[in-house]
């Protein structure tokens, strides 16, 4: 009993714990200290950004030496916002943004779950078809497309919505990687769960929805990231379909801040940069666990 008793007593770590070596602590430590290095270079550009944004003219911006900056000049971003109509920007933005993640997200699950489980002789072929779309650079669609929404009405509508329409369609059709992903993690699900839903009376759409879709969430997350980044940060094709400032998402409202001079406030557009930076600095930072969780699922059931 005593054993007993000293066994449920002692914590499990100390039969696990491994002593490093002098050896390894030190490539260990090297290799943390690299990587910080590596890490903080990439992270530089938003710091420049975000000292630049509390300058109190454009010259200290680029200045040398730096001027120390200061929160008296948090005015800044007050002056960025009415630039930038930052509100109306954002709205715009996230209508685009919710339309055209939704229609992928679910138009790339249907595709990806009609290839992982109806199968017949044209399957693979039709798969090989459409993997093969990607690698067809985006910009040679880009003119046929324009011509296709200008012909149908979509360029010279006066609804605000039709406008941004262009925008918000084109995801219908999904992505060819994110159909890629997804029918290879469907595949890895026994095919064996879907004939006992059948046999309860569960649909076919039934399946997708109680069973498939809820074993899909780290998958469906991370493309959910992907999408939410690509949406945010997409500046060309707003550019080309948009032209009226009022139905300017973010990216393109930070190019009010030129106007029709030929100089820019700096210092007022780095806060503008900053604001546009921020919300997808933090999805990101906070979506990390799930994202990092979705790459590791999908490389195993791959």
């Amino acid at each position: 009993m005593e054993n007993v008793k000293i066994a449920a007593n002692t914590s499990p770590v100390q039969f696990n714990k491994k002593k490093l070596t002098p050896s390894q602590i030190a490539t260990k430590t090297v290799i943390y200290v690299v990587t910080i290095l590596i890490s903080s270079l990439f992270f530089l550009p938003f710091l420049y950004m975000v000292y630049g944004s509390l300058q109190s003219t454009a010259d200290t911006v680029v200045t040398w030496p730096l001027v120390a900056p200061s929160l008296k000049n948090i005015g800044n971003y007050a002056e960025a916002i009415r630039v930038m109509n930052f509100f109306n920007s954002l709205k715009n933005t996230l209508i685009i943004l919710f339309s055209s993640t939704l229609l992928q997200v679910a138009s790339s699950v249907l595709v990806a779950y009609g290839f992982a489980r109806f199968r017949n002789k044209y399957t693979e072929p039709l798969f090989m078809l459409l993997l093969s779309t990607m690698m067809l650079p985006w910009i040679v669609t880009m003119v046929p497309s324009y011509v296709i929404y200008a012909e149908l009405g979509f360029i010279s509508s006066s609804s605000s919505l039709v406008k941004m329409s262009p925008l918000i369609i084109s995801a219908i059709s999904g992505s060819a990687y994110n159909i890629y992903m997804l029918r290879n993690f469907m595949r890895g699900i026994p095919k064996s769960i879907d004939e006992a839903a059948e046999i309860d009376g569960c649909s076919s759409l039934g399946i997708l929805i109680k069973i498939l879709i809820p074993n899909m969430k780290p998958i469906i997350a991370t493309m959910l990231i992907f999408a939410v980044k690509g949406g945010w940060s997409a500046y060309v094709g707003p550019s080309i379909y948009i032209t009226d400032q009022n139905l300017y998402p973010l990216a393109l409202s930070i190019g009010l801040f030129q106007g029709n001079n030929s100089s820019t406030e700096l210092h007022w557009q780095m806060a503008g940069c900053t604001l546009y930076c921020l919300p997808l600095l933090v999805l990101l930072f906070s979506a990390q666990k799930v994202f990092m969780r979705g790459i590791v699922t999908t490389s195993v059931k791959g």
